[in-house]
């Protein structure tokens, strides 16, 4: 307990800090490059520090619970349970992950005491922040002042906590489809986490006495996370956000909305280029089904059936596999017709998995048009989150265009730090080029 009340302390001096740096921006003045160096360092350790502590208290909820999964002693592959999940770092160090259901850990101040994340609203603090009127936002203010000591500026130049930036974070995590498919979040210390993954599974054999015990090759492998950055600014003027009734619907909305789509094309389709994480398209050991078959109602539901059987072969479960894919594929199999021109059947394998649609899988325009689906256990999927999503809103400086100050717009830049990687490639399977019913 004194652990984590020291870790906050250091959180809260370091906010401070890191809001001078705000404040310096705030007044109209620039970074030259020491103060911009100085600004990176502290932002960066204000979110080490954060990070500490969320993954304290949710190795506090793991150790607290019944269901909690075991660890290989000699090693670092991850371990799965039908509660907890954690995995083993290259250091040695236990890592809780958490899945869709779990609770996401929230920091919290030593100076407030139970409030509970509902009552808390990041509208009333972007607009409390620019018009300085706190009235119905105390509550907020209250945690702002403990987390940085200090109070707050009617400029609007802060840090948003973590406690208010949070419910933020749950909208994103309920629409990011691949974690509603079974994909789990680590929390990474520093920038970069590394692993054990099992490559090729050991096969025991059975021996007569006196014998010798049957060889079987059990291969790893080395995953490697490095933390990138995703950003966006919202820009947004001054009238609005005093009058708009809905702004703290729309500002929670869009940012919720924009995270998880991106998220989602990270998982999915981002290249391992430049500043991208590598997506599901990019691994090589992934299986594929490679079609060439132009008709879609000739193929029916067979390539799904084909990669189900393949991840079985596997050895993945059954109740594991989730079918990721597109509104348009799922169109198409909506227009799947039989001999009789009523819906067509589907297999049973595909009663058993669960469905979910993103359109951040294109389609490819051509004569037809083509698309993909991803099958697999996305449970052997990870997304390292190097920093919570951060939330930052001024009244000064400029974006593109946009001269705050001048124009009486208000700044909202949002920023989140993570990767993408799979724990076993052969667990997920990829049809490729599947034809698309011609448009309604």
């Amino acid at each position: 307990m004194t652990k984590h009340v020291d870790m906050a302390s250091l959180r809260q001096i370091r906010g401070l800090k890191h809001k001078a740096m705000v404040d310096l921006v705030g007044i109209g003045g620039s970074l030259n490059a020491d103060q911009q160096a100085s600004f990176d360092g502290l932002a960066e350790e204000v979110s080490a520090l954060d990070r500490q502590i969320l993954v304290a208290e949710q190795l506090r909820h793991i150790r607290g619970s019944t269901a909690i999964a075991s660890v290989h002693s000699g090693g670092m592959a991850p371990s799965y349970g039908d509660g907890a999940v954690s995995i083993r770092t290259k250091s040695g160090a236990l890592v809780a992950t958490l899945g869709q259901g779990d609770p996401w850990p929230r920091a919290s101040g030593e100076d407030i005491e139970d409030i509970e994340a509902s009552d808390l609203s990041l509208g009333r603090t972007l607009r409390a922040s620019v018009t300085g009127d706190w009235t119905g936002a105390e509550t907020e203010r209250e945690i702002i002042q403990a987390s940085m000591r200090t109070n707050v500026g009617s400029h609007g130049g802060f840090l948003v906590p973590g406690q208010i930036a949070g419910e933020v974070i749950d909208l994103a995590r309920a629409q990011t489809q691949v974690l509603n498919a079974g994909a789990r979040i680590i929390p990474m210390e520093s920038s970069s986490l590394s692993f054990a993954t099992i490559e090729k599974d050991p096969v025991p054999g059975w021996r007569a006495e006196g014998k010798d015990v049957p060889e079987s090759e059990m291969n790893f492998g080395m995953l490697n996370m490095q933390a990138r950055t995703l950003a966006a600014i919202l820009v947004t003027s001054v009238e609005l956000m005093e009058d708009a009734a809905n702004f703290d619907s729309l500002i929670k909305a869009a940012l919720a909305q924009s995270m998880a789509s991106q998220w989602d094309w990270a998982a999915l389709m981002a290249s391992g280029q430049g500043p991208e994480p590598a997506g599901l398209t990019s691994f090589k050991k992934t299986q594929k089904i490679d079609l060439t078959n132009p008709d879609y109602a000739a193929l029916g539901y067979k390539p799904f059936s084909q990669a189900y059987s393949k991840l079985l072969a596997a050895n993945v479960q059954p109740d594991k596999i989730s079918a990721i894919y597109n509104s348009d594929v799922a169109g198409t199999l909506d227009q799947l017709v039989d001999a009789n021109g009523q819906p067509l059947q589907a297999p049973p394998s595909w009663s058993k998995m669960k469905h979910l649609v993103t359109n951040q899988i294109p389609t490819d325009t051509g004569s037809p048009a083509h698309s993909w689906a991803a099958l697999g256990d996305f449970s052997q999927m990870f997304l390292g989150l190097r920093t919570d999503l951060t939330i930052e809103v001024t009244r000064v400086g400029q974006t593109g265009a946009h001269e705050a100050f001048s124009q009486m717009k208000v700044l909202v830049r949002a920023y989140m730090r993570g990767d993408v990687a799979l724990a076993r490639e052969n667990h997920f399977a990829l049809i490729r080029n599947m034809p698309m019913a011609p448009a309604l």
